[in-house]
């Protein structure tokens, strides 16, 4: 990969691990009156899969999001898709409309999605974009005077 493409990658890692962050001090959904904090569902999200709410299913696009973070130098194909997966887990989300509410494995009825949800959903979709534009496919010839005149002959 070109140092330049890498430049940009790097661009868009920090702007999704911004945008990321700011979701964290949001409100991402409420049920009732009460809403969740980002940063708590971000810590204990993972539990509400443990306890069998398919909601949680979502969470695990933060861990995808890391991962293909990391492996975009090293392999940007794993890092494309683990890219997608994470944003489509991310978006899956929408899909239920209850959660885990306690440690006793109750549900509760989202009412309504907060800025946390969408901030959160934006940082997975503009890493998302940043691996599609930055995509290099292998074989694929070079844009340079010298590649276009083979071409000519």
């Amino acid at each position: 990969m070109s140092e330049n493409k890498w430049a940009v990658r790097k661009k868009f890692a920090l702007a999704s691990g911004v945008v990321f962050a700011f979701s964290l001090s949001q409100t991402c959904y409420y049920t009732g009156k009460e809403g969740s904090i980002g940063f708590l569902v971000f810590i204990f999200g993972w539990m509400g899969f443990a306890m069998g709410s398919g909601a949680a299913i979502s969470w695990f696009a933060n861990p995808l999001l890391a991962f293909s973070i990391y492996i975009a130098r090293k392999n940007q194909k794993l890092a494309l898709f683990s890219s997608i997966a994470s944003f489509l887990l991310s978006f899956s989300f929408l899909l239920f409309d209850s959660v885990v509410a306690n440690e006793g494995g109750g549900s509760q009825t989202i009412t309504s999605i907060g800025i946390g949800y969408w901030t959160w959903l934006a940082s997975h979709l503009i890493w998302m974009a940043a691996m599609f534009y930055t995509f290099e496919r292998e074989g694929k010839p070079s844009a340079g005077p010298e590649d276009r005149t083979r071409y000519l002959h």
